[in-house]
C-alpha cells in the first residue's frame, strides 16, 4: 500500500515538473505570435503561471508596447509535448478559451 502512494506522488510531482520544462518562455512567445500574427522575436514572456489540469497562463509585451493575456492548455507528458494553440486576449480584455466539445 505504501508503494501505491509513493508511486502516485511520484508521478504527480514529473507530470507538473515536465510540463514547465516543455513550455519554455521561448516556446510560448511563438506559440502566441502564431495567434497573433506577429514575429515571435516581437514577443517577450512577462509573467506565467501553471494549473494542473486546467493550462498556463502568461502574459507577453509585444515590442510595440502591447500587452496579451494568454493561456495554452497541453505540454506535459500526458499529451507528449503537443499543445493546442493559445487563446489570447489584449490585457483588461476577458480570455474566450475555445473549448474541445
Amino acid at each position: 500500500m505504501n508503494i501505491k502512494i509513493c508511486a502516485t506522488a511520484l508521478t504527480a510531482l514529473l507530470i507538473t515538473g515536465c510540463a514547465e520544462t516543455t513550455l519554455t518562455d521561448q516556446r510560448l512567445a511563438s506559440e502566441a505570435a502564431g495567434v497573433l500574427g506577429v514575429s515571435p522575436a516581437s514577443l517577450t514572456v512577462t509573467e506565467r503561471r501553471s494549473e494542473f489540469g486546467s493550462g498556463t497562463y502568461y502574459s507577453v509585451r509585444a515590442s510595440n508596447g502591447r500587452r496579451y493575456n494568454c493561456v495554452i492548455t497541453g505540454g506535459g507528458p500526458l499529451a507528449f509535448g503537443l499543445t493546442n494553440p493559445p487563446d489570447c486576449a489584449p490585457n483588461g480584455q476577458p480570455i474566450r478559451q475555445r473549448r474541445p466539445f
